[in-house]
Parts: C-alpha cells; sequence; structure tokens
C-alpha cells in the first residue's frame, strides 16, 4: 500500500505557495503603476426611461463611445426632455441640471448621444396618438430643435431613433456638423 497521498501538504510545498502569492500580490501594483491614468468619458450618453430599450441604449452608446466612455442619463422622451417646457416643466431643467453635473465632474465631456425610440410614451403624452410616420417626423423635428440648443453649449450631438422591435439603429437620424 503506498503511504504518499498526492493531496499532502508538505512545508515546502507551502512555501513554494506562499512565495508565489507574495509574487503575484505585488503584480498589480507595478500594472497599476505603469498604467498611464484613463481619461475620463467624453460623451453623455441620454437615453429614454422605458426599460425595454437599455439593451439597445447600451449598443449604441458602446459603439460611440467605446466601453465606459459616456457618463448615463434616463429621462422620459430622451431628447424631449431637453427641450419640452410646455408638457414636462421640471424635465429639461433637469436634463440641463445633469448635463451640468456630468460636465464638471468630467471636463472632457464634449459630445452629447441621444437614443430616442418609436412607441414613445413621452411622445404620445405631448402629441397624442399619431402613426408610425408622424412619429418619426416628431422625433426628427425635436432632433432638429435640441442639437442646436447643445450646439451652443459647446457640445456636438447625435441623434438615434431605435424602431419598436428594438433594433440598434446605427445611423443618426440627426448629428451636428
Amino acid at each position: 500500500m503506498c503511504d504518499h497521498h498526492p493531496t499532502d501538504f508538505s512545508r515546502r510545498g507551502f512555501a513554494g505557495l506562499a512565495a508565489l502569492g507574495a509574487g503575484l500580490s505585488l503584480l498589480p501594483a507595478r500594472a497599476l503603476a505603469q498604467t498611464p491614468k484613463a481619461a475620463g468619458p467624453r460623451f453623455l450618453g441620454v437615453m429614454c426611461i422605458d426599460y425595454r430599450f437599455t439593451m439597445i441604449a447600451q449598443a449604441v452608446f458602446n459603439s460611440q463611445a467605446g466601453i465606459g466612455g459616456y457618463d448615463l442619463v434616463a429621462l422620459a422622451g430622451a431628447s424631449l426632455a431637453a427641450n419640452s417646457p410646455w408638457a414636462f416643466p421640471n424635465e429639461t431643467p433637469g436634463f440641463l441640471e445633469q448635463l451640468a453635473v456630468a460636465r464638471s465632474l468630467h471636463q472632457d465631456i464634449a459630445n452629447v448621444l441621444v437614443l430616442d425610440h418609436m412607441q414613445c410614451g413621452a411622445y404620445k403624452v405631448v402629441f397624442g396618438n399619431m402613426t408610425a410616420e408622424q412619429e418619426r417626423a416628431k422625433h426628427n423635428e425635436v432632433a432638429r430643435a435640441v442639437g442646436p440648443l447643445l450646439g451652443a453649449k459647446g457640445l456636438k450631438a447625435r441623434f438615434y431613433l431605435a424602431e419598436a422591435d428594438a433594433t440598434v439603429p446605427t445611423v443618426p437620424i440627426w448629428q451636428s456638423s
């Protein structure tokens, strides 16, 4: 019968494992010391509060700004929040306040990505029942109105419109030049 068990742990084995652990614990500190400080977000992502589009918003914002390259704000109607004092009087100041906070925390923010979506409840509240074509036209109209307002604040903007089937949009419906 064999007295040696492969699961036995000798003093020599323990010392080797301890040395390995100590060496590995130093690696992250050295790696972090040599890694340049990451730049902060350069984008602010604005999406609607509709839960059906959170993954779509992430896909759009990640594709444009990179993972971790944006701060995120969710407000009913997305682009509508930036310019709708007649329907949601507190939402426009709230949007502007969130924008100011994001820019004060991350001075590199110079771009705004906005994701609107079809069959938006906020648009229905403001504009009533619409056909798909009418709603698409309203999204374009609001984007054309909000874009220059953001431009006046020194920001470039891109507006995307997701279809009701949650297809990820790849072409903006409006963007600043």
